[in-house]
């Protein structure tokens, strides 16, 4: 399990950017995704992302909002070359500060879609993360039942 400190000191960044960092940072080559999986109330902003966990290895995963296609950030996670994505997943905000790292995942290119989300229906970008190595079922049982 890793907090978001952590990560940043595993991937070498220079600087600690672990306070700003709600949900993700599309670093140069290495971005680490942040999700929680089950929210505890709908009042909050992490409340209108329905990330769904399907099979063990296929992950629906989304930008923050406002986001479209042609977003420099967007633009960046999809076509730098070479990018790995890094998943770290909780169950819930009662799960304290750390995740559970789950690998590194590949964007399912036919998935990318731009959707409206929430109750102000802003725009963000969906794609399915497919995992490189799908979950056993012990982590799955513990993060997802």
């Amino acid at each position: 399990q890793y907090d978001r400190k952590d990560v940043c000191r595993l991937l070498n960044w220079p600087k600690d950017v672990s306070a700003p960092m709600y949900g993700y940072r599309v670093g140069e080559k290495e971005t680490p995704i942040f999700i929680t999986y089950q929210k505890d109330s709908k009042k909050k902003r992490n409340a209108r992302y329905h990330n769904t966990l399907e099979n063990g290895h296929n992950l629906r995963w989304y930008t923050r909002t406002p986001r479209h296609i042609d977003s420099d950030e967007v633009k960046r996670l999809l076509n730098t070359k070479d990018m790995k994505l890094h998943l770290f997943v909780k169950q819930s905000d009662a799960a304290g500060k750390e995740f559970y790292y789950l690998g590194t995942a590949d964007i399912q290119r036919d998935s990318v879609k731009e959707e409206k989300i929430g109750l102000k229906q802003k725009s963000t970008v969906g794609m399915n993360l497919i995992l490189k190595h799908p979950l056993n079922q012990a982590i799955y049982d513990l993060l997802f039942s």
